[in-house]
Order: structure tokens, then C-alpha cells, then sequence
């Protein structure tokens, strides 16, 4: 066995273990997701807290300039985590 595919398995033996073990848990979420430190919605959004499991979800709302005097034709629902909500 050549030393690239001998480094090959031994990573895929490592990491494929851990993978399951992270997203089996449960807290696979928590990774993705971290809460930020920052707190948002400086751009006239609205926040709500949403009660979830044994938590609060929190979330800010808000309508575009086109559809602030009709009802929306589509939503958009963005997941931010960490300091993606900065850079977005």
C-alpha cells in the first residue's frame, strides 16, 4: 500500500467514526449553529421567541419594501451561525 492511500484510509478511519458520532448525538446542531455573541437585528427587523423543546428559538422577522402594503407571494427562511450573519 502506497503511503497517500495509506494516509487515505487511517483519515477515513478517523474521521468517518467521528462524523456519525457528532451527528448521532444530537448535538450536530449545536456545531453547525452556535450562538452569537453579537446580538442582531440592527436592520429594523422584528425579534420573536419561539418556545422549542426545552428552549427558545429566536428569530427575527421582517418584509421587503415590496411587500410592506400586500401579503407576500414567497418567504424566505436563511440559517445563519457564528459569524455568518456578518458576512452575509
Amino acid at each position: 500500500m502506497t503511503p497517500t492511500r495509506r494516509k487515505a484510509v487511517w483519515s477515513l478511519a478517523v474521521l468517518l467514526p467521528a462524523a456519525v458520532a457528532i451527528t448521532s448525538y444530537g448535538c450536530a446542531d449545536r456545531l453547525i449553529l452556535p450562538p452569537d455573541p453579537i446580538p442582531s437585528g440592527g436592520d429594523g427587523s422584528t425579534r420573536v421567541e419561539i418556545p422549542f423543546e426545552e428552549g427558545v428559538l429566536e428569530a427575527f422577522v421582517a418584509r421587503s419594501p415590496g411587500a410592506q402594503k400586500s401579503e407576500p407571494k414567497a418567504f424566505v427562511l436563511r440559517f445563519t451561525g457564528g459569524d455568518a450573519n456578518r458576512a452575509a
